[in-house]
């Protein structure tokens, strides 16, 4: 049945569009008279003003709806329409365009298809159709995208930040991915048919939210400021998009956050030095990115981390000596960057540390004596560097012997 009332095809709509049409065509008549009597009752030209009478012209609509219809007829005539239709009937004319932009008329358009459609799912789990049952079943609802869901990247500001307000505003955990861009992997990146979507301002008026993870969803555009309000947020994930432009300092203010993952997008510009601020976190991945400038220092005092990822950008400039304070961390990527200088021989202190991968940077010197006495480490790639293995490393020397064989193994079962 709800299919059949708003899904697609959109049998109401088509209905509706009809009798919007009879409507128009019912006032074109009674407006036709009017210009009539109107011309009706002009006086005669006078004898000298036959001169200006080819100036005189009688301008008729060129749309029914440029007539005075009221605002309030129009929007009731487009207010059943679906909202993925909907807002093609703002081209008809500029009145139509101002009646159909308003947060009235998304209020109005909303309510009576997103809200019989959450209706009806309560009555069907909870036999019930009052608000609060609504707002339960909105509450914990499955996180999976509905076809309202995908709407809401590509309609207007007013149907987003009511949409936002009345359906999302309850939800503390959102996860949604295109599942047929996921299929596709980065290459997504190059398909012109893949549908464009902007991240709303709207976002940031779920202040509920604790997890928000937005991947595989073909995001465009910057990553808007108003995440900052999301005060309750500890799982940020907006990963494998197309997203550009700097990180908005409003991003530092999620100060309980504790995941941030912004890997693979577009985005540029240099890592902020209040990044120290989030002090909680414990997994940070900004890889496959375009970043530049130097890695802050500040990011040494980020004591939980267990994951720094940022291989895969334009960082100059040498390792901060601070790295090596994440006593916490197992995982440091800076590989395909144009880092230079040494290798810090604080690293040393890193004594959780598993994987340390630096491979296709600049970097020049002797790879530290202590980086062969930490325990736990099982794997290093050190290539397209200038490095040069100290003297008595023999823990170091088998870990680049294993990764050149490694290398070997897998370009020989590619050539066959």
């Amino acid at each position: 049945m709800n299919n059949w009332l708003w899904g697609e095809p959109t049998l109401l709509s088509v209905v509706f569009t009809f009798i919007a049409i009879a409507l128009v065509a019912a006032f074109i008549p009674i407006h036709s008279r009017r210009i009539t009597a109107a011309v009706a009752q002009e006086p005669a030209l006078k004898p000298d003003q036959t001169s200006k009478a080819s100036h005189f012209v009688i301008r008729t609509p060129t749309s029914p709806f440029q007539t005075r219809l009221p605002q309030e007829i129009i929007q009731f005539i487009f207010a059943y329409i679906h909202p993925s239709h909907v807002m093609r009937f703002r081209r008809l004319c500029r009145q139509t365009n101002s009646a159909l932009s308003t947060r009235g008329f998304a209020a109005l358009n909303l309510s009576l298809t997103v809200d019989q459609t959450l209706s009806f799912k309560c009555a069907r789990n909870n036999s019930s159709d009052s608000d609060s049952d609504i707002a339960t079943e909105v509450t914990v609802r499955n996180t999976a995208m509905t076809d309202f869901d995908r709407l809401w990247f590509m309609w207007p500001a007013t149907y987003q930040f009511y949409y936002a307000e009345k359906v999302l505003s309850k939800l503390t955990k959102i996860k949604w991915e295109d599942p047929r861009l996921k299929r596709m992997g980065t290459r997504f990146r190059h398909s012109a048919s893949a549908s464009f979507r902007k991240l709303p301002h709207a976002v940031g008026g779920l202040t509920q939210l604790k997890c928000l993870i937005l991947t595989h969803m073909n995001l465009q555009g910057g990553v808007v400021s108003s995440l900052g309000n999301l005060i309750h947020l500890h799982t940020l994930s907006l990963a494998c998009n197309r997203l550009s432009g700097p990180l908005p300092a409003e991003l530092l203010q999620l100060i309980h956050l504790k995941v941030l993952n912004l890997s693979f997008n577009q985005l540029d510009g240099p890592i902020p030095r209040g990044i120290s601020d989030l002090s909680q976190l414990t997994s940070l991945k900004l890889n496959d990115n375009r970043f530049t400038g130097s890695i802050p220092e500040q990011m040494g005092s980020l004591d939980q981390l267990n994951l720094l990822d940022l291989g895969n950008n334009e960082l100059t400039g040498n390792l901060p000596s601070q790295v090596g304070n994440l006593r916490n961390v197992y995982y440091l990527d800076f590989s395909r960057n144009l880092l230079e200088g040494s290798i810090p021989c604080t690293f040393g202190n890193l004594e959780h540390l598993r994987y340390l991968l630096l491979h296709e940077n600049q970097m020049q010197g002797e790879i530290p004596f202590e980086l062969g006495q930490l325990e736990e480490l099982d794997m290093i790639s050190l290539k397209g560097n200038d490095l040069r293995i100290p003297q008595n490393a023999q823990r170091i020397q088998s870990f680049l012997w294993q990764q050149i064989r490694s290398e070997t193994e897998a370009n020989s079962m590619s050539n066959m």
